[in-house]
């Protein structure tokens, strides 16, 4: 597990390890100095490393300036309670039904790293075999399909760079899994139109 190779890095002043990501893949963060350090650790150890362009030392301490704005915002925007479990990435473990308990605990998460192995073994461990990625590309499916090789799953991303037709891929994707989806909602109310090739 390469996690063990980078416990090194909490023996440099200002770098932390910020995502446990893949069976393979752990990023820091930290001060540009700690960063240079563990950059020139890495190296002298033989292991590959790449800095990336962020904004900020996200999931350290560094960022403890703006815990509180975002804590603010997440106040301020509207919870319910889920209908069903929602995993975080800090603990691993569904987050708590009270939605108070639920709001600190993501205004938290700013500082805290992030388990995302841990996570998906917890949710596979739960029963959960598909694992669906709502966003722009397919970094998070790439990396749970990393965790869970060789065990039953599907990681399916709806937004894999290349528009609607990596959109009707996953849908495929999902109705291929066994999951109940009625595709023909997106074209109610279309008309067939045939163009001149």
């Amino acid at each position: 597990d390469i996690r063990m190779q980078f416990q090194p890095m909490s023996c440099i002043e200002g770098v932390v390890v910020a995502n446990h990501n893949a069976p393979t893949q752990t990023v820091v963060s930290g001060s540009n100095a700690g960063m240079e350090a563990a950059m020139q650790a890495l190296a002298k150890a033989g292991i590959e490393a790449t800095m990336l362009p962020v904004a900020a030392a996200f999931h350290s301490s560094l960022v403890k300036p703006a815990r509180n704005a975002l804590a603010a915002k997440i106040e301020a925007t509207p919870w319910r309670e889920t209908a069903f479990p929602v995993y975080s990435n800090a603990s691993a473990k569904p987050h708590s039904a009270d939605v108070a308990a639920t709001r600190r605990a993501m205004a938290e998460h700013l500082v805290q790293p992030v388990e995302f192995v841990a996570e998906i073994e917890a949710m596979h461990a739960d029963g959960a075999r598909v694992f669906l990625e709502v966003g722009p590309k397919s970094v998070l499916s790439g990396l749970t399909a990393k965790i869970l090789a060789g065990k039953p799953h599907a990681a399916i991303a709806l937004d894999n760079g290349s528009g609607l037709p990596g959109l009707l891929n996953g849908f495929a994707q999902l109705l291929a899994a066994g999951i109940a989806l009625d595709p023909r909602k997106l074209f109610a109310g279309r008309d067939c139109r045939i163009g001149d090739p």
